[in-house]
């Protein structure tokens, strides 16, 4: 019994114990925040292969310039929210992770966008990155990456920068407000027709009963002047039905036209995706990256997007087309460098076509 006691009083005096040393250590993690202060800055950037767009360094000179730095402020008083919301919306950087360490670190992880192509069209000087994203481009700095040149029209303007993606959901976003407020505009439409169908009804439904003291002719006469009535009635109401539900029309053609809109919006962030994808593939590929100099972009803002390419070897421009299996058309024109230029001469043709499929069209 006695040993029985005993061990309650040792599991007692353990958890008194434990309790007591996790408040002595809150207590001084507590003195330690209130007075340590932060001493450093350790950034490190995820690099996206050679093309990167901000170093450790440079990102660091950014968090200064935008008096963000916590160097020096306590750490109870350096606010990680926000510098790590600040770093997050620096155009280069896709996510970001700020925290602090016990001797005073502040560790910024960052993930930076990768660009695959820079976008030199019409008013328009921005990189293109394998998220779909757009960074404009920095006076003085410029990145070994593929050129897009052209007459594709883009569906973000010359000074965005973001997520394509982001321009359509917000357009949609801002076109479905537009079709509930022309639905809303119908609602007043629909209360006058259902009234004046309502207002027809009554009118038709009088009906002329011959008194016990009217005569025939009396009758008859009163008889012609309501189905004259009824019938100047149901021209008016016909007529009157007939404006109310070209109104209705209208506003339905408008929100069938909205709805378009939805759709040519959806296909031109198709169209640019697939586009993307094909910047993306040939970014990555060892051989495309190093032979494709140049791509040049027709269509959008309605129009499909199509492409071509001026290659480093030769002297001819290669028409894609769609970018609809791209890979396939890229192994094609590789079998063609090496099967027929290497026989024939580089110098031969100045256009080669890759449009039709299974087939190389040169002239």
């Amino acid at each position: 019994m006695i040993r029985k006691y005993a061990k309650y009083v040792g599991y007692g005096a353990l958890w008194v114990l434990l309790i007591a040393v996790v408040v002595w250590a809150q207590l001084r993690t507590s003195e330690h925040i209130d007075t340590a202060t932060v001493s450093n800055i350790r950034i490190e950037v995820e690099q996206a292969g050679e093309r990167t767009f901000v170093d450790s360094r440079a990102l660091e000179e950014w968090i200064g310039n935008k008096g963000l730095s916590p160097i020096g402020s306590t750490l109870s008083k350096a606010d990680i929210a926000q510098l790590e919301s600040a770093v997050s919306e620096h155009t280069a950087i896709a996510e970001a992770n700020v925290y602090l360490t016990y001797d005073g670190e502040v560790a910024i992880d960052v993930v930076q966008h990768e660009p695959i192509a820079r976008l030199r069209i019409d008013g328009y000087d921005a990189y293109i990155t394998a998220d779909g994203c757009i960074v404009r481009a920095a006076d003085g700095y410029s990145l070994p990456v593929t050129v897009v040149t052209g007459g594709y029209k883009p569906i973000f303007g010359k000074k965005y920068t973001g997520y394509v993606g982001d321009v359509i959901r917000d357009s949609i976003a801002t076109l479905d407000s537009y079709i509930a407020e022309l639905e809303a505009q119908k609602i007043p439409h629909f209360e006058q027709l259902q009234d004046n169908n309502k207002a027809l009804r009554l009118v038709t439904s009088q009906r002329m009963r011959q008194g016990m003291f009217m005569s025939d002719e009396e009758f008859e006469i009163l008889n012609n002047d309501l189905k004259r009535r009824k019938s100047e009635a149901r021209s008016s109401y016909r007529h009157r039905k007939q404006d109310i539900e070209a109104k209705i029309s209208a506003l339905e053609r408008r929100q069938e036209e909205t709805r378009n809109k939805q759709r040519l919006l959806k296909n031109e962030y198709d169209d640019f995706m697939s586009m993307v994808s094909f910047l993306t593939h040939i970014s990555r590929n060892e051989f495309w990256s190093a032979e494709i100099v140049q791509v040049i972009a027709s269509g959008g803002r309605g129009k499909p997007v199509e492409l071509s390419f001026v290659p480093r070897s030769g002297r001819f421009t290669v028409e894609l087309g769609t970018t609809e299996e791209y890979e396939r058309k890229l192994a094609t024109l590789n079998r063609f460098y090496e099967n027929g230029l290497n026989n024939i001469g580089w110098d031969k043709y100045r256009h080669i076509s890759l449009r039709y499929r299974g087939q190389v069209v040169c002239r």
